[in-house]
């Protein structure tokens, strides 16, 4: 059974009602004054309408896609910052001009050369790309 709202014209208290359907325009006495000098309110209706294509999911959706959207954007922008910053050919801090030269100058300091090999496959590759186009 529907819940219906009244208020009574002599003390001006709100109340509430759980009654049929039939019987919600008869008269209602006030809890608080005992006066049936009562009318009904108009209240909100309260319920969720479920499923797709109703308003509500729709823009909660299109809330959480734009989100998303935003949140891919800046790790987009944060990849593309880090794809600028490349790696310098350097021993110990000691910047050289390629990677050889980085791979004989760790060679003469005792240091272990096998992580430069990587990076000058790297620039080699790179540069018979260039020099195909």
């Amino acid at each position: 059974m529907p819940t219906y709202t009244y208020r009574c014209e002599d003390c001006r208290a709100p109340f509430e009602q759980i009654l049929r359907i039939s019987n919600c325009d008869e008269p209602q006495t006030c809890p608080e004054c005992d006066s049936e000098n009562t009318f009904k309110t108009i209240t909100a209706v309260n319920f969720v309408l479920k499923g797709e294509g109703w308003p509500g999911k729709d823009l909660k959706i299109d809330q959480q896609m734009a989100f998303r959207r935003k949140k891919a954007g800046v790790a987009q922008e944060e990849r593309r910052r880090d794809a600028s910053m490349r790696l310098a050919p350097n021993v110990g801090g000691e910047r050289v001009d390629s990677w050889q030269d980085a791979k004989s100058l760790a060679a003469s300091k005792g240091k272990d050369t096998s992580g430069y090999d990587k990076q000058i496959a790297k620039t080699e590759s790179l540069k018979s790309r260039i020099s195909k186009d």
